[in-house]
């Protein structure tokens, strides 16, 4: 399938991916090695990956000791390699097989493995993979496509599945267009998200929760839109130029421990909308319009207009607050160097007991009660009035 695309009065034909979860069975993954020339000295090493989680790993070594022949070699290989099984914490427990010299690493079926083989100088133990995992869950299993192939760069892709996406999930070697998620299964995990290069993201599902990191292999940016409000988007990555989010979605920003998100500009709104942004992103600008929007990082200016946003920043700082409608709760340690208060904008300085530093505090909205719960003992500040703006 093919799209007709408009870059500045350039049409270009673009390739359509589209992951429907088409794959109906299982398949187990099998790579298979042999033993030869064996003598005392080689030492022969499996090393398995969970590709759910690469950080779980185990390494089986064997020495060669008094077992003689090569089939031998291999029996005691396996066996030492099923006890381990036996007693693995790991979701992911492959079974070895073995024939003779050879030996065999089988996956649990639909579940992918990465399988390597090593041995010391002077024997022979190379493997190779002769069976490849396919299953419902794996996101680079070609007939889970619709068009039975894999994107390829440049495509753009569409999720629209309410299965779960669980496996294969570093994608971000291939440049894609534009992503959009539409269906309701989740993607990723905590910690083993959906690794994605491409140069927008719609978040339009109908359900589930993604975990999501995206990067840009060349220059560029990337715009992302999130409007699901029965989906839940956990978003990391690089080159965020904007991300909108809209429609009493829920999205988190780098909230995760450990994870980071390069961030311009952050736009809230819609009633219901909730946005957690963690202290990973340092956003430059933050607009929030409607909705509820937690801080846990600083940000150049933020602008509200509606809504509330609490802050609960200890480390970053912020330049500039706007406060022109809803209400702003400044929880966090961090300086922030001006709030300033028009319109129907209110400051709820009471929410907390921690000493904060405020350089100014300028209410401009006419409305004395604009400012509660104000404490010499916990803010530090300037605390000014002036003269309301006039209406624009």
């Amino acid at each position: 399938m093919f799209d007709l695309v408009d870059f500045d009065g350039i049409f270009v034909l673009m390739a359509q991916s589209t992951f429907v979860s088409l794959q109906a069975g299982t398949r187990s993954q099998i790579d298979s090695a042999t033993v030869s020339n064996s003598t005392s000295t080689n030492v022969y090493n499996i090393v398995t990956k969970d590709t759910n989680d690469t950080s779980r790993s185990k390494t089986i070594a064997f020495t060669v000791g008094s077992e003689g022949s090569n089939a031998a070699v291999a029996t005691a290989i396996g066996e030492n390699f099923n006890a381990w099984t036996q007693s693995s914490p790991y979701v992911i427990v492959p079974k070895v097989v073995v024939n003779g010299a050879a030996v065999q690493v089988v996956s649990p079926a639909g579940i992918p493995q990465s399988v390597s083989f090593t041995n010391s100088a002077g024997g022979t133990w190379t493997g190779s993979t002769v069976q490849v995992n396919i299953g419902p869950n794996d996101f680079q299993c070609p007939a889970n496509y619709a068009e039975g192939v894999i994107p390829s760069a440049g495509d753009t892709l569409e999720i629209r599945t309410d299965r779960p996406i669980l496996y294969n999930l570093d994608y971000d070697a291939v440049a894609l267009a534009g992503v959009t998620i539409s269906g309701s299964g989740n993607i990723g995990a905590p910690g083993d998200p959906l690794r994605l290069d491409c140069t927008s993201l719609k978040f339009l599902a109908t359900g589930g929760k993604s975990y999501i990191n995206t990067s840009i292999a060349a220059a560029g940016t990337l715009d992302v839109l999130v409007d699901s409000p029965n989906g839940w988007l956990h978003l990391q990555g690089e080159d965020l130029d904007v991300v909108e989010v809209v429609n009493g979605s829920k999205c988190e920003v780098a909230m995760l421990l450990g994870s980071t998100a390069t961030v311009a500009t952050i736009q809230v709104s819609g009633k219901k909308t909730v946005c957690n942004v963690g202290v990973g992103a340092n956003p430059t600008t933050i607009n929030v319009n409607c909705g509820t929007t937690t801080l846990h990082c600083g940000a150049t200016t933020t602008n509200i207009n509606d809504g509330i946003v609490t802050s609960y920043d200890d480390t970053d700082g912020t330049t500039t607050v706007n406060v022109m409608g809803g209400t702003f709760v400044p929880n966090g340690t961090a300086t922030i160097a001006a709030i300033y208060i028009t319109k129907n904008g209110k400051l709820d300085l009471g929410q907390t007991r921690k000493l904060r530093t405020i350089t100014l505090i300028r209410n401009m909205s006419g409305n004395p009660k604009a400012i509660t719960g104000f404490d010499a003992a916990t803010c530090a500040t300037s605390l000014e009035s002036g003269a309301p703006l006039e209406p624009q």
